[in-house]
């Protein structure tokens, strides 16, 4: 029975078929590059992904700092490494690209800070984090979409007046 997927190598996005000849080997097509008759073969057989999640952190203004693994691992080892990483607490003011956790799982790949704990750079969570903290956009509030409150159903979105 064949497979479909697209891929996600490269902007191209294509629609691959994969079928499973057996002994003759695995047919993919649809790809107009050769990445995507690797992406094809991986994925079928031990499919990786780069892991984004967050961490705990000692500072009360940060509690939780954004971070994700410097390349791919394999999905199966997804439950493992969150459980790894949910035990780590970051103790010290880290910049975006330092590493926080080393060879997740023994994968080679590193789990690096994507935020800036410092305070000397400026990035999303500075602009429009949780709390707000941009000193241009302080005086905004969050509300539920059609609400004068706040309160409601609907998805959160900053407020913004300028």
């Amino acid at each position: 029975m064949p497979v479909r997927m697209v891929c996600v190598r490269c902007p191209l996005s294509c629609k691959l078929t994969v079928i499973d000849g057996g002994e003759t080997g695995t047919e993919v097509q649809g790809h107009r590059c050769p990445r995507g008759q690797e992406y094809a073969e991986r994925e079928l057989v031990d499919p990786h992904r780069t892991l984004t999640t967050t961490v705990r952190t000692g500072f009360a203004d940060r509690p939780r700092l954004p971070v994700r693994t410097t390349g791919e691992i394999p999905l199966r080892l997804f439950s493992p490494a969150l459980r790894a990483i949910k035990s780590l607490r970051v103790e010290r003011r880290v910049a975006p690209g330092e590493i926080v956790l080393p060879d997740v799982l023994g994968t080679g790949v590193d789990l690096i800070a994507t935020d800036d704990l410092t305070g000397e750079g400026e990035l999303a969570s500075e602009t429009v984090g949780h709390r707000l903290r941009h000193p241009e956009l302080a005086g905004n509030d969050l509300r539920r979409p059609g609400t004068a409150a706040g309160q409601g159903e609907g998805a959160l979105r900053a407020v913004l007046q300028f």
